[in-house]
């Protein structure tokens, strides 16, 4: 988000079409006053850059209290049909002195999440995690099968891995993990990635990237996916 003398970075929501970024920012009163546009452009990001998504130029007079979609646009060197989606914005206007910062942090919200097939309680502490079990994974070693475990990740600090099956492409891992919310709450993202353990290393098998609340009580099966700079077909297996 850019404003005059102001430019506000949003948290990255990692692995979705669909984010719910949650976040309030408190903007100084520009010079040229409230008729002064809002310049909101939304990035991927990637381990190497960032690559345009779409933009949205928009006065906050023009902004809902109760809050609106608003349609993504393209650059003038991009193509319409390039670009797709909405972003969903709410207005607020404050009587409070405001120093101007050249980089403002958002106050996190917590927001409910739409899409949750399993809501966390309000007085939710953290998660059980129960990695069971995966089938039909890729064979890494020369006599067709792999040795495979999860290393699995959840904010900033907490990490925590299965233990090897040797010889498998249809693990039983049956562990359960306990993890203390982090610090973005329920929203933030858990990764879960299958490494073939060896003697000298291991190699990536497939990952999973999911909400807590997106995972069924009674769990279910997810679909492992290839990094972004291998090949689809390499990876198989839930």
């Amino acid at each position: 988000i850019n404003a005059e003398y102001e430019a506000v970075v949003s948290t990255q929501s990692t692995g979705t079409l669909n984010p719910l970024w949650g976040e309030r920012f408190t903007l100084a009163k520009p010079e040229k006053g409230f008729r002064e546009p809002l310049h909101m452009t939304v990035f991927d990001k990637d381990k190497v850059g960032e690559e345009f998504m779409g933009q949205l130029d928009i006065k906050p007079a023009n902004i809902p209290k109760e809050g609106a979609w608003f349609k993504l646009q393209a650059k003038s060197d991009k193509k319409e049909s390039e670009i797709t989606g909405e972003i969903f914005l709410m207005v607020d206007y404050v009587d409070t002195p405001i120093e101007k910062q050249e980089k403002i942090v958002g106050e996190v919200l917590d927001l409910p999440d739409t899409e949750a097939v399993n809501p966390a309680p309000e007085q939710a502490t953290g998660i059980l995690l129960t990695v069971r079990e995966g089938r039909d994974l890729v064979s890494k070693d020369s006599n067709g099968f792999s040795d495979p475990f999860v290393r699995i990740e959840w904010g900033k600090d907490q990490k925590a891995k299965t233990r090897v099956i040797d010889m498998t492409l249809n693990p039983v891992w049956g562990e359960r993990f306990t993890l203390a919310k982090p610090e973005k709450g329920f929203r933030e993202f858990l990764y879960l990635t299958v490494y073939d353990k060896d003697k000298v290393g291991e190699e990536f098998m497939g990952q999973v990237t999911v909400k807590a609340t997106h995972i069924p009580k009674e769990g279910a099966w997810f679909k492992l996916q290839a990094k972004s700079e291998k090949k689809e077909s390499e990876i198989t297996g839930e």
